[in-house]
């Protein structure tokens, strides 16, 4: 991988990650435990971009190494 993509997907990760972090004010759970995420679909989609990005870059260095 280039340096190019190397740094935007370093930038990606890192906006990804301040959209992620949870806050209180709002809903059932103080804002620090999990179902916070669960239960509300802005955090679940960031969330779920964010695993299936992790699987997606494992399974292509797993097969590399391979």
């Amino acid at each position: 991988m280039n340096q190019v993509k190397k740094a935007l997907l370093a930038i990606s990760a890192l906006l990804l990650s301040g959209v992620a972090v949870a806050h209180p004010g709002h809903g059932t759970f103080t804002g620090t435990e999990i179902g916070h995420y669960l239960t509300s679909p802005v955090h679940f989609g960031v969330a779920l971009a964010v695993i299936v990005l992790a699987i997606v870059v494992l399974r292509k260095r797993i097969s590399k190494k391979v």
